[in-house]
């Protein structure tokens, strides 16, 4: 992954690693269909059932998911089969396919979260507070609505990717 920060190394004589590749999001606020839930979905060189399949053959799990904040990769593998699993890890953290209907499938997940948090009240207030505190302008108040999660184009998703994820950007 090029020169990306590392902090926390584990004994090489662990029998287990964890790795966590963290990013700061660009654009704070883009919850869902957010580029690194995209990321396990298939890479240039490998589908989705792919990834999976050599993540599962090493007994490793390979996650990825965003916050406000940031993007992260998680991969949780034995110590002996550390570099094959970092090989995938690397391949879905630099090779995104952002297929379109990966983009699609989760443009309507992102959707029907947004309406499900509408019929609860709770969810509803987690929606409105940010922008009530911070401002609708503030990227913390920027909340995802329907139409600016339907506007939002794999093109922009490959964009935001090809921007942010750098190793200078990067923790391991």
């Amino acid at each position: 992954l090029g020169d990306v920060l590392e902090l926390g190394r584990q004994p090489r004589d662990a029998p287990h690693r964890r790795a966590l590749l963290a990013l700061e999001l660009g654009q704070h606020g883009v919850r869902r269909p957010e580029p690194a839930a995209l990321l396990t979905e298939g890479t240039k060189t490998r589908s989705a059932t792919q990834v999976d399949t050599e993540v599962e053959q090493l007994g490793a799990t390979l996650e990825a998911g965003a916050g406000w904040d940031g993007s992260v990769l998680w991969l949780n593998v034995l110590n002996s089969r550390l570099d094959p699993a970092l090989a995938v890890m690397a391949d879905v953290a630099q090779n995104p396919a952002y297929r379109p209907e990966d983009v699609e499938r989760e443009r309507a997940l992102a959707v029907e979260g947004i309406k499900a948090a509408k019929r609860q009240p709770a969810s509803m207030a987690n929606r409105v507070l940010p922008a009530a505190l911070y401002g609708p302008e503030h990227p913390y108040g920027r909340i995802p609505t329907e139409a600016s999660i339907q506007s939002l184009s794999r093109e922009q998703l490959a964009g935001w990717h090809a921007r942010w994820f750098r190793p200078n950007n990067a923790t391991l």
